[in-house]
């Protein structure tokens, strides 16, 4: 982690508060994790390891929850998800020795379709604003001015919840292939993405949306991944070793057992992640 600089009005931003301690500390965390542009690797298992190794967060949900505030934009670049901090270089001066980044700038990626329908387990509706309804700052309390640029890229804007989306468009599933890859790399890895495969994904999106859950999201699919990978069974850490192939995951009696937590550790049981 890097040293940056937090100003006073951080701790008085109604935004951040109304979104609660844990949303206002994994803000402040991403300032010391990001690159000198303001960019971070998109893995929420990381960045729990590095801001929350003493408490059970969700991780996740929180930086959707950043994401619909306009404080942090969320995108994929080939396979790899990058968070860039919105107006990181108006309130940072990294050092001059500082290595330029590595990750790719937005304007020439695929933004993620979390900023549809961004809603988690712990908020189902936009947080209150006091500004008249205007993202604030991101360091700065009550303020109305937001920069139009960040590295090429607008701060995702303020939208209420879509309706169910009941389709599942080839671009969601490029990306939710892309987070399974990328969030449980020791899985078998999918070198094809057949009709058969296609048709289960858009079943199981699908029946969840059907029940209120923005599975027309690749945030509720990583969320979905996260707790695979928690899994030690679905793992295969276990001592008849047993790993999960996508096509396992995907069939309605064995996702619904996944969703359920029917494969949670049950030494962690009390602080198990529970998805829906």
């Amino acid at each position: 982690m890097r040293s940056r600089n937090l100003k006073p009005g951080f701790f008085k931003n109604t935004e951040l508060a109304d979104a609660g301690p844990h949303a206002q500390l994994l803000f402040a965390g991403l300032w010391c994790l990001a690159d000198r542009e303001g960019r971070l690797k998109d893995n929420a298992r990381m960045i729990k390891a590095e801001i929350f190794p003493y408490y059970e967060v969700d991780v996740n949900g929180e930086l959707t929850v950043l994401e619909r505030l306009g404080h942090i934009l969320r995108y994929t670049a080939g396979l790899t998800g990058v968070i860039q901090v919105v107006n990181f270089e108006k309130h940072q001066s990294p050092h001059n020795t500082e290595k330029a980044s590595q990750l790719p700038p937005c304007d020439s990626a695929t933004p993620r379709n979390s900023t549809k329908n961004m809603t988690s387990g712990k908020l189902t509706m936009d947080l209150p604003l006091s500004n008249g309804g205007n993202p604030s700052d991101s360091l700065i309390p009550d303020s109305l001015i937001h920069s139009d640029k960040n590295g090429g890229c607008d701060p995702p804007k303020r939208t209420r919840k879509s309706t169910t989306t009941k389709t599942a468009p080839p671009e969601l599933h490029r990306q939710i292939v892309e987070a399974f890859h990328r969030i449980c790399p020791h899985l078998p890895r999918l070198k094809g993405w057949p009709p058969h495969r296609r048709s289960a994904l858009t079943a199981r999106i699908k029946e969840r949306c059907d029940d209120g859950k923005p599975a027309d999201t690749v945030a509720y699919w990583e969320s979905f991944f996260e707790s695979v990978t928690a899994s030690d069974f679905l793992s295969g850490r276990t001592a008849n070793p047993f790993n999960a192939t996508i096509d396992w995951l995907l069939g309605p009696k064995n996702f619904m057992k996944v969703i359920e937590n029917n494969y949670t550790n049950r030494k962690s049981a009390n602080g198990a992640h529970a998805h829906g």
